[in-house]
C-alpha cells in the first residue's frame, strides 16, 4: 500500500460512518506521509490536524471530490506542492512519538 501511496500523485480518502463528524482514520496519515495529495472528506477537526487547502483538499459530495481532484490534475505543481506540504505536517506533527505522548500525558491527567 506505501509503495501505491508513493507513486500517487492523489490519494482519495473517506472515512466510515463510524467517524461521525471527525477526520480520524489513518489514510490521512498515511498518504501524506507518502507525499501524495489526499482528497478527504469535509470534517469538524480536519483543520486542527492540517491545513486544508495548502496540505490536504477536503470536499463536501461526491461532485466535489470529482471537481478537486481534476483541479489538482490540471494544475500539476500545486498537486506537487500540496503532496510536499502535507508530508512536511505529517513527518513533523503526526508521528508515533508525538502521540505516545500525548496519550501518556492523558492517562497521567486520569490517574489523578
Amino acid at each position: 500500500m506505501f509503495s501505491i501511496f508513493r507513486r500517487s500523485r492523489i490519494v482519495v480518502n473517506q472515512h466510515i460512518g463510524i467517524a461521525g463528524e471527525y477526520a480520524n482514520n489513518m489514510r490521512l496519515y498515511e498518504a501524506t506521509g507518502c507525499g501524495a495529495a489526499l482528497v478527504t472528506d469535509r470534517k469538524t477537526n480536519l483543520q486542527e490536524l492540517f491545513d486544508v487547502g495548502s496540505e490536504v483538499i477536503d470536499y463536501g459530495d461526491p461532485e466535489e471530490c470529482l471537481a478537486q481532484i481534476n483541479d489538482l490534475l490540471g494544475d500539476a505543481a500545486r498537486c506537487a506542492q500540496i503532496g510536499r506540504t502535507g508530508q512536511t505536517r505529517t513527518c513533523r506533527d503526526h508521528t508515533y512519538l508525538r502521540r505516545t505522548a500525548e496519550l501518556v500525558a492523558i492517562f497521567a491527567d486520569a490517574a489523578k
